[in-house]
């Protein structure tokens, strides 16, 4: 009979299950289904302990037969034959004396421990018919007396299709489409119970859903998450009017034309007409999924390799479908695809290209700053880009071509002096060469037109250091001749005596000195910025920025190292280094020790060794002691190589860990070389001498060009008269990944870092503080104005603001009007007044304005530092004195003001103090 149900065994085992608990057991064995066995479905069950054979029999005869041919035990028979036709004999022997009806649903509602169901769940066989295939689960039993249809639908959709969430959204619909398992799931379905899944889970996670489940019907489900991202950028709207702007009517139906083109091929992909806002909702949650796994693979943490690998492929398989529809002119709109970041890098680019045929270099803006406005936009588009805190590889060229850039509008000139050359490299070209050797190595997937772009910026850049390089050259051979006294200038030899001694007088914790052999300005600056990162505040003898010291001559390590170490003039091994060093100390009553790399290695689970870890604990006290190490993995890679255009903490071997037991022990830090380097430029060529060292000679053939004689009491070798090159693309060796020991600016400067554990350490007499602001120059980060400031108390600020000069003798000075600064007029508002109430010790007006207008200036950001030198108070009192300022500002609990960076940063949102203080139209 057509009409018989379908019983598989599962049916068959829960009804057979069922029954034995009622009857405990059934005293007949033989049962009568009344229904259809499954084909293929097993025919020996085991329910409760007990062995039941199932029989299919369509025919009374084949119902007979399995009667008689019953070996004994518990016999199933399905049949679909009603009770007239088997009779009453063969009735009489089984449970309840006839054919019984399996309702499933009473099963279903035995599970969950219900006694009714939802009336939606009435005609939904399908849903029976799948929670019975569950089989035996614990956490089934439902609150109440009713299995709802949500709960039906939710333990159906967890089971049938492996969506754990108890509430699916559209996020976890998209992570689950990249499983090809998971898709192929909903391929094994009936029809019925396909569409009822997916219109629950539609109910469920949204209209963006209908998008999601047609891609899987079209054959295209594992591309779910892909296809969205694309999908944002063809669909954002008005983007092919946006593109169009501006353009010539011609170009512009022809870009509408691949525009819809481009969504047409998306269409057919999908299997339907597109509705953009269920679209555009999808595409929304994949690119928050695919931020996450940015933020995910950009942690240090082992898992973000898997997450990386995850985020590639979806990513290059979204470019490939963009590819695919023909839309990839459009690929710049998009901030999460690889091929959008290429494109506003490439856009980048294309602006740095110079504007005359054969001009070497950036366009005009190099001479007046004019057309810099654009190059800042598209350098902003390329930072705003999701993977770029990702693809340093591609990122960070752009940015320090845009650096170079705005250095080439004002470069620096050759200095004045030998001081004034060193300290200029410490504060500036330091940055530059930093620059430079980013841009020379390149970025390996950038296009011809971009690569040529980078290299006229290098070129250009390069000549004008060049400039730079030779000027100064030329004043440090007649300083060294003249043999100038150093009174005014920091050299290798009186580092000691005027950096680390100040710091190691008084009863405070003795600083600990690492000597990076070989760090250039370039790699100190690198290093700097994580190592403040990691808490550190950094100081120096001079307010307005970084200190260096003039290295000896040549300088190289046998000569530059021991000086600094023995603070005089010498030259020799370790052995001269330690004696030096400790007879340094010795004369000032200081006890000092001195490790080289042989004796920091420790022993199992110890990084450092023991006598190092003892040294540095021992920073104060009877047993204080001033402790130096020679950290030797920047010098030895320019030898082995490969170049590197910047060093990070954890790549100097033991520096990471020399710092953590420093700030354990409350000791600053002097972080100081001996000399810097420059690096191998494929076009440097070794000179021809006959020489042993790379970067210096004997003078017995006079200096060529690029090169320079030095003579006097600072030339250590050679006899006292050596030839060095200052243009970095001489060697006189053979290939390395770089050298030292020549006249060039990188080579001679010794960075002199000086950094505290706390902004509440103290400090020498005359020494200050060093805001971030002021470690790097102003075209390296736009918006820091703050750092070419001197400090300014603000009652010298107000009365600076208010003393306006006579400029035009027809008016009186009563009669010029008064201009005003946004924080002059915030503290004078009705608003502000107000919020004073809640004060109990408000600060000076004055004082409130500054900080505002200091905020403004630097473009909404300011380090603790920062905002310490402005309030003219220790950087200790300032959290206390932003916590007043943000009650003051932050009116309605609007985040005016903020502190963020685990407090090292305070921002100002200029808009919204507008807004809040009514100013907005004024501006």
């Amino acid at each position: 009979m057509s009409d018989a149900p379908l019983l598989n065994d599962l049916v068959v085992r829960e009804f057979v299950r069922t029954l034995m608990r009622r009857t405990h057991p059934p005293t007949q064995d033989i049962i009568l289904l009344y229904g259809r066995y499954e084909p293929g479905a097993p025919t020996e069950l085991k329910v409760e302990e007990r062995q039941v054979r199932v029989a299919d029999c369509p025919s009374v005869l084949s119902v007979l037969e399995a009667e008689v041919g019953h070996p004994g035990g518990l016999l199933v028979i399905v049949t679909p034959r009603s009770d007239d036709e088997l009779g009453n004999t063969l009735r009489s022997r089984a449970v309840k004396q006839r054919a019984l009806r399996i309702h499933r649903w009473e099963i279903v509602l035995q599970r969950f421990g219900a006694r009714e169901r939802d009336p939606r769940l009435r005609d939904l066989d399908w849903v029976a018919e799948g929670l019975l295939s569950i089989g035996r689960r614990d956490g089934l039993k439902v609150p109440g007396t009713m299995l709802d249809y949500d709960t039906a639908l939710r333990c159906l959709v967890q089971h049938r299709l492996g969506l754990t969430s108890d509430a699916p959204d559209i996020t976890d619909l998209l992570t689950w489409t990249l499983e090809r398992t998971n898709v192929s799931r909903l391929d094994e379905l009936g029809p019925d119970e396909r569409v009822g899944l997916e219109d629950w889970l539609v109910r469920t996670a949204g209209p963006a859903a209908y998008p999601l489940f047609a891609l899987v019907r079209n054959g295209n489900g594992t591309d779910a998450l892909p296809f969205a991202l694309v999908a944002e950028t063809l669909w954002k709207a008005d983007l092919s009017q946006a593109d169009a702007s501006d353009q010539d009517p011609v170009a512009a139906q022809g870009r509408a034309l691949a525009f819809g083109r481009a969504q047409g091929r998306a269409e057919g992909y999908l299997g339907r007409l597109v509705d953009p806002g269920e679209l555009l909702a999808l595409a929304k949650a994949a690119r928050g999924i695919v931020t996450l796994w940015i933020g995910r693979a950009a942690d240090t943490d082992p898992a973000s390799a898997t997450t990386g690998q995850l985020l590639d492929f979806v990513l290059r398989r979204a470019d490939q479908l963009l590819s695919l529809f023909g839309a990839g002119a459009l690929a710049g709109h998009s901030s999460v695809l690889p091929s959008a970041l290429r494109a506003r890098i490439d856009e980048l680019a294309a602006l740095l290209i110079p504007e005359m045929p054969g001009e070497p270099g950036p366009r005009s803006a190099k001479r007046d700053g004019q057309g810099l406005g654009a190059v800042e936009q598209a350098l902003h588009a390329v930072e705003d880009h999701e993977l770029a805190r990702l693809r340093a590889e591609e990122v960070d060229p752009a940015r320090m071509a845009v650096r170079l850039v705005r250095w080439l509008v004002n470069p620096d000139q050759p200095p004045a002096t030998v001081a004034d050359g060193i300290k200029t490299h410490v504060r500036t070209l330091g940055f530059v060469d930093r620059a430079l050797a980013i841009l020379w190595l390149g970025d390996p997937s950038a296009s011809p037109a971009t690569a040529e772009a980078y290299a006229r910026i290098h070129d250009q850049a390069r000549v004008v250091r060049d400039q730079v390089d030779e000027g100064f050259a030329g004043r440090l051979a007649a300083w060294s001749q003249a043999s100038a006294p150093s009174d005014g200038l920091l050299v290798a030899e009186n580092t000691m005596e005027r950096i680390a001694l100040p710091l190691s007088r008084g009863t405070d914790p003795a600083p600990l000195i690492l000597i990076l052999d070989g760090m250039s300005s370039a790699a100190a600056s690198r290093l700097a910025e994580q190592i403040r990162q990691a808490g550190w505040v950094e100081a120096a003898r001079d307010a307005s920025g970084r200190e260096a010291a003039l290295a000896a001559i040549p300088s190289v390590t046998r000569v530059s190292r021991v000086s600094l170490l023995c603070a005089t003039l010498t030259s020799g091994g370790q052995d001269i280094e330690q004696a030096g060093f400790t007879a340094f100390w010795r004369r000032h009553r200081i006890d000092a020790v001195l490790f080289h790399k042989g004796d920091l290695a420790g022993g199992a689970a110890q990084r450092l060794s023991s006598r190092v870890n003892d040294a540095i604990s021992r920073a104060e006290g009877d047993e204080r002691q001033v402790v130096a190490v020679v950290l030797n993995t920047i010098d030895d890679a320019l030898d082995r190589g490969p170049a590197k255009a910047e060093w990070a903490v954890n790549e100097i071997s033991y520096l990471a860990e020399l710092l953590t037991a420093a700030r354990l022990r409350g000791r600053p830090v002097v972080l100081v070389s001996d000399h810097g380097h420059v690096l191998e430029r494929e076009r440097g060529l070794p000179s021809g001498e006959d020489a042993t060292a790379a970067r210096w000679r004997s003078a017995n053939i006079p200096a060529k060009n690029g090169e320079v004689e030095l003579s006097g009491p600072r030339v250590l070798l050679g006899g006292g008269t050596v030839v060095v090159p200052w243009r970095e693309t001489i060697r006189y060796t053979p290939r390395k990944a770089g050298y030292h020991g020549g006249a060039a600016l990188a080579e001679m400067t010794i960075p002199v870092l000086v950094f505290l554990p706390s902004a509440d350490a103290s400090l020498p007499r005359g020494w200050h503080l060093l805001p971030p602001e002021r470690t790097v120059p102003a075209w390296w980060e736009p918006g820091t104005s703050f750092q070419a400031a001197m400090p300014i108390a603000p009652a010298e600020v107000r009365q600076s603001k208010k003393a306006l000069p006579q400029v035009d003798a027809l008016f009186a000075v009563s009669e010029i009007p008064a201009v005003s600064t946004l924080g002059e007029k915030v503290v004078d508002t009705e608003t502000y007044r107000e919020q004073r109430r809640y004060v109990r010790k408000p600060p000076k007006d004055d004082l409130v304005s500054v900080v505002i207008d200091a905020l403004i200036d630097a473009g909404g950001t300011l380090s603790v530092e920062a905002i310490a030198e402005i309030a003219s108070t220790q950087p200790v009192r300032v959290p206390g004195l932003l916590a007043t300022l943000r009650t003051l500002l932050n009116v309605e609990s609007y985040p005016i003001l903020a502190v963020i960076d685990a407090g090292r940063t305070v921002t100002l949102d200029e808009e919204l103090l507008k807004t809040q203080f009514g100013f907005r139209e004024q501006g």
